[in-house]
């Protein structure tokens, strides 16, 4: 089954920053999946909880990957590369007004809400466009 890497602008940002080569985390993420499928493989790897739901944590020695596998369209989405401090950090900073409330769920945005939620978006690299804008 062939999958297909996307790495988000802040995880290559810190592969350049860093001088880390991207073939050394795209073989984590392989082991990682060799891993999921039930293979005896030396890769620690977990499942992440709370503000982290969904994602996984790949450990590469002082180096954390944060990838979410999205397993219905096999991709994988590194969101985040950092040393062993910092990883964590940055998803908390960057919370979503209406991440974790309930009320959003089925209910449709006002104008003022959907243009805050799109200032939101990471995805595309800003460039998504909206009526409400």
């Amino acid at each position: 089954m062939k999958w297909t890497i996307e790495f988000s602008d802040d995880s290559l940002k810190f592969l350049k920053k860093n001088n880390v080569n991207e073939d050394y985390v795209v073989a984590k993420i392989k082991l990682a999946l060799r891993k999921l499928r039930g293979e005896n493989v030396n890769i620690n790897i977990k499942k992440l909880k709370g503000e982290w739901l969904g994602f996984y944590r790949i450990k590469a020695g002082k180096l954390r990957i944060i990838v979410e596998f999205r397993f219905h369209n096999n991709i994988v989405y590194i969101d985040r590369i950092d040393w062993r401090g910092n990883v964590y950090k940055w998803k908390f900073l960057n919370k979503s007004f209406m991440e974790k409330k309930f009320e959003w769920h089925g209910k449709p945005s006002n104008k003022e809400e959907a243009k805050k939620a799109l200032g939101e978006l990471r995805t595309l690299g800003g460039k998504i466009i909206s009526e409400h804008q």
